[in-house]
This record gives C-alpha cells, structure tokens and sequence, in this order.
C-alpha cells in the first residue's frame, strides 16, 4: 500500500488562443496506490488547487510512483485536467500529466516526508471548445506519506 498527501505552492500559466493568465495557487493532491515492490507502486492521483479568486483546477489521474537510490522517487500520472469557477461549475479541460521528482527523508520505519518539485501539463486535448486550453504548471511541493 502506497499513501502520499502533498501541500504545494505553485505558478501555472494558461494559455488559450492569444491571451494568457499567470495564476500563483496553492495546492493538494492525493496519491493513493499499491506497491508491487518495495521501488514501485501502481497509484491514482487527486489534486486541487486550494480557492483561488475565480478559478481552480482539478486533476484526477492514475501512474507509477518508482523510487531510485536510497532516497529519491519519482510520480508520474496520466489523467483528466479539470477547470472549476466560482460556482463550483467543472469543465473539463482536457488530458493532463503530473510528474513529481523529490527527496525522501525516512521519519520512521513507516512514515516519509518528501520534499520536491512539481510539474503538470494540462492541454485541450479532448476539452470542449469553450474550455479548452493549454496550462502548465510548476512549483514546490512537501508530501507526508507510508513507506
């Protein structure tokens, strides 16, 4: 069993025809999965950025997390990129991809913190023509989670 709840601070830039928005949100993801050795696991992922004015954006996906080293991993997800306005309203976006990189640091025999970057692609793929639009987002990101 794989466990992992991440806390983020982020820039994304949302490109959609010629205009552009840089947004600075704070986020969260969830990445809950199944170890098939002590190096990989099969996840599925959620996140969400925390409210941010007007917008925010959903992710749900499913990939690997794989540990290198003693103490490096990496979480690479595939999924569904989702737009929520000040309404509660979603729309779908179009496919996304998430990847972390980061450092682990053993608080014990169970439990890690890791501490890393975060990176999502999300694009018009699939989204509906009023939705749709390129995003890329990066940050920092603290994760606690099981070993």
């Amino acid at each position: 069993m794989a466990l992992r709840l991440d806390l983020g601070i982020n820039a994304a830039l949302w490109i959609a025809g010629g205009d552009a928005a840089l947004w600075k949100p704070v986020s969260f993801s969830l990445a809950i999965g199944y170890a098939l050795d002590p190096r990989l696991a099969i996840v599925a992922r959620a996140s969400s950025w925390l409210r941010f004015g007007e917008l925010a954006n959903e992710y749900f996906g499913a990939g690997v997390l794989y540990r290198f080293e003693s103490n490096m991993n990496i979480l690479g997800t595939l999924g569904a990129s989702f737009t929520r306005d000040a309404d509660w309203v979603h729309r779908f976006q179009g496919v996304g991809l998430q990847a972390d990189i980061g450092q682990s640091i053993a608080l014990s025999s169970t439990f890690e913190c890791v501490l890393g970057a975060h990176f999502q692609l999300g694009t018009p793929f699939g989204g509906s023509d009023l939705d749709a639009f390129t995003s890329i987002e990066t940050g920092l990101f603290v994760a606690f989670g099981l070993r």
